[in-house]
């Protein structure tokens, strides 16, 4: 239509570094950011922006199994796998949704 647009994917951080216990989810995920790349390159000049968002960990039942994993795996108290977990985001903490 020549209006242009918006194509935005939500990934992880595990776009940026893959962990072992999620190894399949990283390698799609590295895919979607290829994609998004090669779509960017390609719509640019028809004004249609690409993205890609890659939050860190969240509260959520996923990230509680994790720290569960590393308690079990690791050894570790919940105290320390919780920090473990929440020191791969750059502000030293799991999110929330608020």
């Amino acid at each position: 239509s020549g209006r242009g647009g918006d194509i935005v994917y939500v990934t992880s951080g595990g776009v940026h570094e893959a962990t072992g216990h999620l190894l399949l989810s990283n390698v799609m995920r590295a895919g979607i950011a290829v994609l998004a790349k090669h779509l960017a390159d390609t719509l640019a000049g028809s004004g249609v922006r690409v993205n890609v968002v890659a939050p860190g960990y969240f509260d959520t039942g996923r990230v509680h199994k994790r720290i569960e994993a590393l308690m079990v795996d690791e050894g570790l108290n919940r105290d320390a796998a919780i920090k473990r977990v929440a020191n791969t985001n750059p502000l030293g903490r799991i999110g929330t949704a608020d």
